[in-house]
């Protein structure tokens, strides 16, 4: 430390600095360690899940993921509701912040047709609109479209929006197991 004088970074500490900067210059965070390891286990958790998993199991790790970052309740509708329209695979409550999350469930690989985006769309959008015609309850009630594709296209990206669901596509979702954390994984699937 060289308090109320000036003195020239050098060696390990500059290499620091250095990252630093350029990690603020790019918007990525600056704690190293963390993003590095996100960054590096990321495509293989993509892997897995691609590889390992079937739809069924694939939406059993949605409603294990809303349990882990604290859902009040999670479950997966049956399929056979009388008079539905649309259609959701896993509801969850936040019963703390009166929100209702809607998600159609995708175990997809390779990029995600719009055709195929613009139909998981509707369906989970005729779903939670149908939900909030029925109850009047004061809960938001939110759409998500997950899939394990690797990407979207930029119109199934704006089918999105347009229509207020968001749309996590693979890597988000390994990131977002990450940043959930995995224990209790075992009991997911």
């Amino acid at each position: 430390k060289f308090r109320g004088t000036t003195a020239p970074i050098v060696g390990e500490a500059s290499k620091g600095v250095d990252e630093a900067i350029e990690a603020f210059r790019a918007q990525r965070p600056i704690n190293f360690l963390h993003a590095q390891i996100t960054a590096s286990v990321q495509s293989e958790v993509l892997r897995l899940i691609q590889g390992k998993l079937n739809s069924h199991k694939f939406e059993r790790l949605i409603k294990w993921y809303f349990e882990q970052v604290g859902a009040s309740e999670v479950h997966i509708p049956a399929q056979n509701e009388p008079d539905k329209e649309g259609d959701a695979d896993v509801v969850a409550t936040f019963e703390a912040m009166r929100t209702i999350y809607y998600v159609q469930v995708k175990h997809h690989r390779g990029t995600e047709s719009t055709g195929a985006t613009q139909w998981a769309l509707d369906q989970v959008k005729g779903y939670s609109d149908q939900k909030k015609e029925a109850a009047d309850d004061g809960y938001l009630r939110v759409g998500w479209v997950v899939t394990s594709a690797e990407s979207v296209s930029q119109e199934a990206r704006k089918l999105a929006q347009d229509g207020s669901v968001l749309l996590v596509t693979g890597p988000d979702l390994a990131e977002m197991i990450l940043e959930a954390g995995i224990e209790n994984l075992a009991h997911a699937l």
